[in-house]
């Protein structure tokens, strides 16, 4: 029908799915928040980027108040409808912005099963707190400088 309306052989509707991915629903669009806790969820499930992820979100968020409500203290829950763009920028690490949505729970829960996945498969050093992706990281991380400065001090405590 676009189409037809505007006589264009065809048209790029990608910036109003990146706004709202729901556009495709046929039950109709969902409210914004809460596309943007659906993608929170598959984010921290399939590991995504941290910058990939805050950058994807401020483009999903509503530009209307520029003023970070907590720039420069500690991120608290706010309403979801709340969350500017400011906010999101004002955040440093994953769970600070899964916590504008109160998804911070959701983000430790999937977090400790990946640690523990992680230590089972032998991949998680518990002397630097880090979660390791194959065999090669592992050998890697361990010949390090920095693991065995962290393994010598831990072993002095």
């Amino acid at each position: 029908r676009v189409r037809e309306l505007s006589g264009a052989r065809s048209f790029l509707v990608a910036r109003g799915a990146l706004t709202n991915a729901s556009i495709f629903r046929r039950e109709g669009m969902l409210p914004y928040t809460d596309v943007v806790k659906e993608y929170l969820k598959a984010a921290a499930e399939t590991g995504n980027l941290y910058h990939n992820t805050k950058y994807n979100l401020a483009r999903m968020i509503p530009s209307r108040n520029l003023e970070p409500v907590g720039a420069g203290r500690e991120v608290v829950s706010q309403s979801a409808a709340s969350v500017s763009v400011a906010d999101l920028h004002a955040i440093d690490d994953d769970r600070q912005m899964f916590a504008l949505w109160d998804l911070q729970n959701c983000y430790d829960q999937t977090m400790d099963r990946f640690r523990a996945k992680a230590r089972t498969l032998g991949l998680y050093c518990n002397a630097c707190h880090v979660q390791l992706a194959n065999e090669k990281e592992v050998a890697l991380h361990n010949a390090g400088k920095k693991h065995k400065r962290r393994v010598r001090d831990v072993g002095a405590l």
